[in-house]
């Protein structure tokens, strides 16, 4: 799993992405052929003005953008999907996926994560509670 972050006073996620192969598809980073975060960079950048050089582009996406990264071992797809609904990152660099905009999948989706994750939370302090006990 990897994060495109905006660097700022607050940084706030703008893409994310999941890959078998973190090294490689961090390298498609560099060629705007290769990966849509770029291409969406380029289009914003164009906009009404001249065209800008892949140094330029590359230049530009060091300055503004961080990237973070998550070894996953399995359950990439879910965690990307559940990290596009959670922070329901910019305007066309992710989108939440059509079968999640025709329902309430997303909704649903972050009520039970987050269900289970305070969940889990609860069982962390209780288990710790028990062991300070003994």
């Amino acid at each position: 799993m990897y994060v495109i972050w905006l660097k700022g006073q607050e940084m706030r996620p703008l893409y994310v992405g999941e890959t078998a192969h973190l090294h490689e598809r961090l390298g498609d980073l560099a060629r705007t052929l290769n990966h849509t975060f770029r291409r969406q960079v380029k289009k914003q950048l164009e906009r009404g003005k001249r065209t800008i050089g892949e140094r330029e582009l590359s230049a530009h996406i060091e300055r503004r953008f961080r990237i973070s990264y998550l070894p996953v071992s399995f359950g990439r797809k879910e965690l990307e999907e559940y990290l596009i609904c959670r922070w329901d990152t910019a305007p066309g660099f992710n989108q939440v996926p059509a079968r999640y905009r025709r329902s309430d999948i997303c909704r649903d989706l972050l009520r039970m994560v987050d269900g289970a994750l305070t969940e889990q939370r609860t069982d962390t302090r209780s288990t710790a509670a028990l062991r300070s006990q003994r």
